[in-house]
């Protein structure tokens, strides 16, 4: 693997599009950020954690450089651009966004000071120390001495966007970042609106690490039964009863069937954001992942499934159908119902949905999807079907 071998199987893919993204990607040979790591991983479509905080979670490093081309598309770069991002990592982002703008100027935010100096350093051994301004500060404020800005764009995912953003951002400009909304992350291209919401209609799924500091979400998972292995992954998830869960998983797991077989795509792009907006009265909406090459309760990987005090079904996207039972078959029933319903309605996918982020004091009106509560807005979010 090399750096030629990269820039390849992100064209092959469609990650890379356009001559503007090729050219940045090119130009920017991801080893020279990444001293140390051997070429199959550095020259590979994966994110590379170099950070971890005291309970071995990781909070940055480099990121998957066919996320991070989505979310400079979703951006819309152009030359001369005054940019503002959320998280230098290793400072590969910034110099290829960098690229993208040409003679603009980007200003890039991390909280984490030994991040902030390896990007610096990073950034000055490729003769780009002057062209990015590497800033050691909480994001939560951004950086008014540079605005305003024409794109702000985070690399790390947010409960909420604060309004000191929405404040230093130019008319016709973009907020693009990984949003979470319950047991799940899309990246999202946000545009300010004539009543001050933020509107998105480009929306992606992703998984980034969350952003650190004033800003950090609560909790987004809890571990169920020994060790760490199975987490559970939702909305405020240290509400969610483990010990109830770990009692339940350890009845018989059942194998019950859809009747159809989704495939991967199909179930992550398409039923499960259909599940999580449309969740059932009394259930929650979860995601799961095994850590390594583990089995837990006859789980392993990653999947998403539905939870009650009685009940939980989990699916693995990749067992053409079938689901884990625990407790009574009642978790089931309603996730086979929620399949049905959005078979029939054409099953729609994470291209079809919409956000809304409206400013606290405003009512939300949706009944399309869900409502979730963040600290300065309401997050609508429904599929446009």
């Amino acid at each position: 693997m090399n750096h030629d071998t990269l820039i390849q199987q992100l064209i092959h893919s469609g990650a890379l599009d356009s001559p503007a993204l090729i050219a940045a990607f090119q130009a920017i040979p991801r080893d020279r950020f990444l001293p140390g790591f051997p070429p199959e991983v550095v020259f590979s479509d994966s994110a590379i954690f170099t950070l971890t905080d005291v309970d071995g979670e990781y909070i940055g490093g480099c990121d998957q450089p066919s996320q991070l081309a989505t979310r400079l598309k979703l951006a819309q770069l152009t030359s001369g651009q005054n940019v503002l991002e959320i998280g230098a990592g290793v400072g590969y982002s910034a110099a290829i966004t960098q690229k993208m703008i040409g003679e603009g100027h980007i200003t890039s935010l991390e909280i984490n000071p030994q991040a902030a100096e390896t990007a610096r350093n990073h950034l000055q051994s490729m003769t780009m120390g002057s062209d990015v301004n590497i800033v050691g500060i909480d994001a939560a404020g951004g950086y008014s001495v540079r605005a305003s800005y024409d794109r702000i764009i985070s690399g790390v995912a947010v409960w909420d966007i604060p309004a000191a953003w929405v404040r230093q951002l130019r008319p016709n400009g973009r907020i693009v970042t990984p949003i979470y909304l319950d047991g799940l992350q899309v990246c999202a291209a946000f545009a300010v609106q004539p009543d001050g919401s933020l509107y998105a209609d480009e929306v992606v799924t992703c998984a980034n690490v969350p952003i650190q500091g004033t800003l950090a979400p609560p909790p987004q998972f809890v571990h169920v039964g020994g060790g760490s292995a199975l987490r559970i992954y939702a909305n405020f998830a240290n509400q969610i009863d483990s010990v109830m869960l770990h009692l339940m998983f350890g009845m018989d797991n059942e194998r019950c069937h859809l009747g159809t077989a989704p495939s991967v795509d199909e179930y992550w792009n398409g039923f499960v954001p259909y599940l999580m907006l449309h969740e059932p009265d009394g259930y929650r909406f979860v995601c799961y992942s095994v850590g390594g090459d583990r089995k837990v309760y006859g789980l392993v990987g990653k999947g998403f499934g539905l939870i009650s005090r009685g009940s939980a079904t989990f699916v693995a996207p990749g067992d053409l159908g079938d689901t884990h039972c625990y407790g009574s078959a009642d978790a089931f029933v309603e996730l086979a119902d929620r399949f049905t319903q959005w078979d029939a309605a054409g099953r729609p996918t994470i291209h079809q949905m919409r956000l809304r982020l409206i400013p606290k004091g405003s009512a939300p009106t949706t009944t399309l999807g869900r409502i979730f509560d963040r600290q300065d807005h309401h997050l609508e979010a429904w599929l446009e079907v």
